[in-house]
This record gives structure tokens, C-alpha cells and sequence, in this order.
């Protein structure tokens, strides 16, 4: 069975992207809508990472201002970012003018719907890890309970409605600043140190708690029931592909639900899919696994999730809703 590597471990460096037609990446922290992508239909190479390297020009096209990038690919990739729907298309370095234009104009209808998506849709506001606060946990919504401990800070769920979260006093006044996106070794998974009954029944809990470590005490919680989840999706989804998964994680990932390397079948996965259904987990895992069978986002890719998940359409619009 394939087992979790470390972010450092972990070569990511053909990370693919969602579907062609099309995903819309959920960003974490904000739940802003992430960027959609699409490629030249010609497409030979592992998606390009569209966040790097600074735009060498830009073209306007039917009152669209894109930025362009020139990189050493061989096609075209485009792409629409989140909220005011700015486009960018990495383009190989000597493409000319005139094919950059034919290309966007037949993907003019593509980038204002999705323009139109990311105007329209509401952009959840920052969480700030609040006693009552909404929170989800595999698609349900709970609301936070802050409670004191002794021991490391964790988070449990004692009934269908509340979300515990456990903190401990000493450090979460001293801890500042935001959380990585690599494993966390985690007071979620251990549950460490003792525990203080009087303290956990939530009386007298102090202010003064840090956001980034009530933040970060969360998010291990999630990277830990996600890691419990995945193994036997991915071992029912091994034995239907006759595919073999070598390491797969779980990381804070900004633009993508997850991505596959071809070579080495190593799997990423975005630790947000915790708050999604867990059918929007198996979604996630599928697509990449499919990857392992076609590396590109084209007509056989489609046919191949046609047949081993025919509802792969109605999960997807369910997870970036």
C-alpha cells in the first residue's frame, strides 16, 4: 500500500491541474475561488505552474487585457485568477503574435464565463477561529467550541453539532504568525501531555490565544482524519485502475485540489478537501489516479472517468460550489 511522504520529500514539479472543461480550484483560507486553466488542444507536456515568472508583455484581445508569459514549453497554457478574473497565458518562447491571438479568441467564450463566476460568486470571509464560529468537517457544519487544556492543543468532535477545539493557554499566547504548507508533526495526531479536567470543562478561558496557533491546532486535526480517509480510497482505487500510487501527502495547496507526477505516481492532495464531502475526497483521488492512465486533460481522459465514475460531473459541480 502506498504510503504519506514529507513536503520535502515529495517532488511536485509536474503538477497537473483540473479538468479541461472545467474545475474551479477552491483557495484556502479566503474560499475565493482559485484559478481556472485550460491548455492548447495539442497538448504534450505536464501542465506549467502559471504563478511563476513575471509577465513578458501583454496582448489585449477583444477589450481583455492578458498578461502573456514566454517560458521554455512547447504549448500554450491559459488561465483566469480569482476575484477580478485577471488572465495570464504561458506561451513557448517564440510563439508568435498572431497564434497567441487566434488561440484567446477561441477561448474568448471560456474566459468571460469564467469571469463572470468569480464576480458573481461570494467570497467567505476569514476565519477567525471564534467561539460559535462556523466551521465544516466533510461537508457538515459545525460550530467552534474553544476549550483550555494542559497538555498540546487538539480538536475532537463530541456531538453533530460542536467542534472542540483544545488549546493550550502557554502556547498559544506565544505563538505567532501563519502555518506552512508541509506535514505538521501534530498535537492532533498525538493528543500529548496531561490534561486538566477542571481546565477542559471551557470555564474561565483566557483571551489572548493566538489566531495563527488556534489556526494551525485545526488544520492538524484535518490533515490527521484526512490521513485516516485516504489509504482505503486509494487501495479500492488502485485495485479498479490497476494503477499502483508510490507516496501520496497532504498539503496546504493555493491553486489546486491536486496533482499527480506521471513519473514518479506520487499524489498530492489539498488538506481543504477535509471540509469537503468525503465523495469530493474519492473525486480528487480518482482524477489524479486517472493521470497514472492519461497524463493529459483531454477526450480519453474524459472517457476514462466516463466509465470507472460516471458521476464524476455532478461531484465536481458539488465541490466548487
Amino acid at each position: 500500500m502506498s504510503k504519506p511522504h514529507t513536503d520535502a520529500e515529495m517532488n511536485t514539479h509536474s503538477d497537473l491541474d483540473l479538468d479541461l472543461d472545467l474545475d474551479l480550484d477552491l483557495e484556502p483560507e479566503t474560499g475565493a475561488y482559485g484559478p481556472v486553466e485550460t491548455d492548447s488542444e495539442k497538448d504534450t507536456e505536464a501542465d506549467t505552474d502559471l504563478l511563476s515568472g513575471p509577465a513578458a508583455r501583454t496582448l489585449t484581445v477583444s477589450g481583455i487585457c492578458i498578461d502573456v508569459i514566454l517560458k521554455d514549453i512547447k504549448n500554450m497554457h491559459l488561465a483566469v485568477y480569482p476575484p477580478t478574473g485577471r488572465v495570464r497565458i504561458a506561451a513557448p518562447l517564440h510563439v508568435k503574435e498572431d497564434r497567441l491571438r487566434l488561440f484567446v479568441i477561441s477561448k474568448l467564450g471560456w474566459i468571460r464565463r469564467h469571469q463572470r463566476n468569480f464576480l458573481k460568486h461570494e467570497r467567505e470571509t476569514p476565519r477567525e477561529f471564534k467561539e460559535r464560529e462556523s466551521h465544516y468537517f466533510m461537508g457538515r457544519r459545525y460550530l467552534l467550541r474553544l476549550k483550555p487544556t494542559e497538555g498540546a492543543g487538539y480538536a475532537d468532535l463530541k456531538a453533530k453539532t460542536y467542534l472542540d477545539l483544545y488549546l493550550n493557554v502557554n502556547a498559544g499566547t506565544s505563538e505567532s504568525g501563519g502555518e506552512g504548507g508541509g506535514e505538521t508533526q501534530g498535537s492532533a495526531e498525538a493528543k500529548g501531555g496531561a490534561r486538566n479536567p477542571a481546565a477542559e470543562s471551557g470555564r474561565g478561558f483566557p483571551d489572548g490565544i493566538s489566531t495563527a496557533y488556534k489556526r494551525r491546532i485545526l488544520h492538524e486535526w484535518y490533515r490527521s482524519e484526512l490521513k485516516k480517509r485516504i489509504p482505503a480510497l486509494l487501495e479500492k482505487w488502485e485495485q479498479k485502475l490497476g494503477v499502483k500510487v508510490s507516496h501520496w501527502q497532504v498539503r496546504q495547496m493555493k491553486t489546486k485540489w491536486g496533482s499527480c507526477n506521471t513519473e514518479t505516481a506520487r499524489i498530492t492532495l489539498n488538506l481543504e478537501l477535509a471540509k469537503k464531502p468525503e465523495r469530493c475526497l474519492e473525486y480528487i483521488i480518482v482524477h489524479e489516479m486517472m493521470h497514472l492512465l492519461e497524463r493529459h486533460h483531454n477526450t480519453r481522459f474524459r472517457q476514462l472517468m466516463d466509465t470507472h465514475y460516471p458521476n464524476w460531473r455532478e461531484v465536481r459541480a458539488e465541490l466548487n460550489r
